[in-house]
């Protein structure tokens, strides 16, 4: 469990920016909050005003052929 304190919050649904809120993170979002969250399991990270984007994943690949002939990557048979 983490507690993200002092956030700014890119908020997805709304679109809107919110200052200054805590954020608590247990397998999934279980709190957004501006006042002060409470959490004695949790670790704290003390985010200091940055901003928090919730929703971007980096799960990409680059994916490229060495040969444009198809037809010889294939096995033959």
């Amino acid at each position: 469990m983490f507690l993200f304190r002092s956030c700014n919050l890119l908020d997805p649904a709304s679109g809107e920016l919110r200052p200054g809120v805590d954020i608590l993170v247990e397998a999934t979002v279980q709190g957004v909050s501006d006042r002060p969250i409470k959490s004695a399991g949790a670790t704290v990270i003390e985010v200091g005003g940055r901003t928090v984007m919730p929703g971007l994943i980096d799960a990409h690949i680059h994916v490229y052929l060495s040969e444009v002939n198809l037809s010889s990557s294939m096995p033959y048979r």
